[in-house]
């Protein structure tokens, strides 16, 4: 690199002052040349490393998106349109040829340039012996068999990433690393059974469970337990479900949790059932105390998914705010029941209106045999924005209560920004 140039681009460097800002920066390099960074990956690595803390998860990713609209006002980092959905940043090949030299001048980082995940087999065991410090480890898209015993040592790890290692099978003794606060084994299909020590991560937040090769005793209880604070739950091609009951005994106690995303999980007629729901001891605190703070629920390419909520599950979702259902080609309601089904449990409760206070979003995508969002009035004063796409065929009506005007068309709400044009709300 000309002498000039680097000159100047660590002088802008060196301008950026705030130390944070700086480790922002250099994080940028370990990415591979030319790649586009999205923005909501990178800023989940700076929270794992420990850069940006401290404060609540959405004020992390405020933060976040500040450092990096900083680096772009700095010429440091380009932005990069990557679709519709994900905002990205890219480094230009000088600007990161510098920063990979600061690097290595701090010994901080090892950059191993040209690699490529995919092609990545095998790692020695002795590999992560020297490197306890470790904070963030993504193996994630690789076609390793067997994870290291080494990692079982690595203390200090905050983030292990195993996304889509479709041919992983063995994940040591996970029980030294009470720092681990994000897990993620989804798409590791061939994994023989859970790790070990799983109940001793009491810092994981964010943990996706991954099912078909879970152990089940003759009892039907789980052989791992999870700790009661995980905030997402993941089940992601489990054909042996038939609906989240059979999870009971592993996330009877998951009271923080906060999103549930169900895929191809083709034995699943339903989420759960109301006959389930009276038969849980006891039945409803415990029970609703799972679902009391559920955020978001996704759905997707279920083939046999009919029904999603019952009708008596409803008091328990005070806190939902997106509900998204797709590729499920035989659902036909998303809460289904009577009210004669809630007054069965809720008793004296059941006069109140039936309400989802929260709901913000509803996305509905290619379902065919859908006929009806509720099967009673459903009052949503919080919506901002309802989508349907292709459940057109059958579906004559949302039974989610909108005032009427005098044209007899519905009222929406002073938030509702989207709502499909061709049924009956009421």
């Amino acid at each position: 690199m000309d002498e000039k140039v680097f000159k100047i681009l660590r002088f802008s460097y060196m301008h950026l002052k705030e130390s944070a800002l700086q480790q922002c920066f250099l994080y940028c390099a370990l990415f591979p040349e030319d790649f586009k960074i999205p923005r909501e990956d990178l800023i989940a690595y700076l929270i794992d490393e420990g850069v940006i803390k401290g404060m609540s998860r959405k004020a992390e990713f405020d933060k976040g998106h500040s450092m990096l609209n900083k680096l772009q006002s700095a010429c440091l980092l380009e932005k990069v349109e990557f679709g519709s959905h994900f905002r990205c940043v890219k480094m230009h090949d000088l600007i990161r040829d510098m920063a990979i030299q600061i690097l290595q001048e701090n010994s901080q980082d090892m950059v191993k340039a040209g690699a490529r995940n995919a092609k990545l087999q095998f790692i020695a065991d002795s590999f992560f012996e020297q490197l306890r410090g470790l904070k963030v480890l993504d193996l994630s898209y690789t076609g390793i068999t067997k994870l290291p015993d080494s990692v079982s040592e690595l203390v200090s790890l905050t983030t292990l990433l195993l996304y889509s290692c479709y041919i992983l099978r063995h994940v040591p003794s996970l029980e030294k690393l009470k720092a681990l606060k994000r897990l993620d084994l989804s798409g590791t299909w061939a994994l023989e059974k859970m790790p070990q020590g799983m109940e001793c991560l009491c810092n994981l937040r964010r943990k996706t469970i991954v099912c078909g090769n879970l152990s089940i005793d003759r009892d039907r209880d789980f052989q791992v337990m999870f700790p009661k604070d995980i905030q997402q739950l993941g089940i992601d091609n489990c054909d042996d479900a038939t609906s989240l009951c059979i999870f009971w005994s592993l996330i009877k106690n998951a009271t923080e949790l906060e999103t549930i995303n169900i895929s191809d999980c083709n034995s699943m007629e339903s989420l759960v059932s109301s006959s389930w729901f009276c038969s849980v001891p006891p039945p409803s605190p415990s029970y609703s105390g799972i679902f009391f703070g559920l955020k978001e629920f996704n759905c997707y390419d279920c083939k046999n998914m009919k029904k999603l909520f019952p009708l008596v599950l409803l008091p328990s979702l005070v806190n939902l705010e997106c509900i998204e259902v797709g590729e499920c080609e035989k659902m036909e309601e998303i809460i289904c029941g009577t009210r004669s089904d809630e007054e069965g449990v809720m008793g004296e409760e059941s006069s109140t209106d039936l309400k989802l206070p929260k709901l913000r979003s509803l996305l509905l995508i290619r379902l065919p045999e859908l006929k009806s969002i509720c099967s009673v009035n459903l009052i949503c004063d919080s919506l901002q924005s309802i989508r349907v796409k292709n459940c057109e065929k059958k579906l004559k009506r949302m039974g989610i209560c909108l005032s009427l005007l005098e044209n007899g068309e519905p009222s929406p709400p002073p938030s509702l920004i989207a709502i499909p044009p061709f049924f009956n709300y009421g």
